[in-house]
């Protein structure tokens, strides 16, 4: 199933929207993002905005419970 997710940098004002498979892995789309220089290439600490828990990176989205509209935020040490 396609959902809409956005990702959002604790760390910076910057935010981006996507669509995504429910049984894509999130460290899938991190990768894309990366690659397509919206995000810098960085271990992230992964967290559900909705729920505030952490989200490991090799699960899809199905798996980590992420729903169509929710937020993904992503931190690292600074």
């Amino acid at each position: 199933m396609t959902m809409t997710i956005s990702f959002r940098l604790k760390h910076e004002d910057r935010e981006v929207t996507v669509m995504v498979d429910s049984m894509q892995n999130v460290s899938g789309t991190l990768h894309v993002l990366a690659e397509a220089g919206i995000f810098p290439c960085r271990e992230y600490t992964i967290r559900s905005v909705r729920s505030g828990r952490r989200i490991m990176s090799g699960l899809t989205y199905e798996e980590s419970n992420i729903y169509n509209g929710d937020i993904i935020l992503l931190e690292w040490e600074v």
